[in-house]
């Protein structure tokens, strides 16, 4: 083969090589960038979650009942907190759980 047609297949190559982890760093980009974005949603969930139970002094009602105002908010925050790093989005509420998702 001529030495000339081997340098243009190599460089054929090498381009097509480097064409195909570009566009594999740039679909990385997208991955990670989503993984970020549901890590910081779950963080905000448990920070509501960490917000709620520092105040139970602020729950109206008997000390002997504030556990369920307490534990309701708590099962929603992680709840919703499991969705976000499943990137399915928040689907619960103090009021019930969206089936939808």
């Amino acid at each position: 083969m001529d030495s000339q047609i081997k340098e243009q297949l190599f460089g054929t190559i090498v381009n097509e090589f480097k064409r195909l982890f570009r566009i594999a760093g740039e679909r990385n980009k997208q991955i990670f960038a989503g993984q970020d974005e549901a890590f910081n949603s779950a963080a905000t969930q448990i920070n509501k979650v960490l917000e709620s139970v520092g105040k139970p002094d602020n729950r109206l009602g008997s000390p002997l009942s504030k556990h369920g105002k307490i534990v309701e908010p708590v099962e929603v925050g992680i709840h919703n907190a499991r969705h976000a790093l499943e990137a399915n989005g928040q689907t619960a509420t103090v009021d019930g759980v969206n089936s939808d998702n």
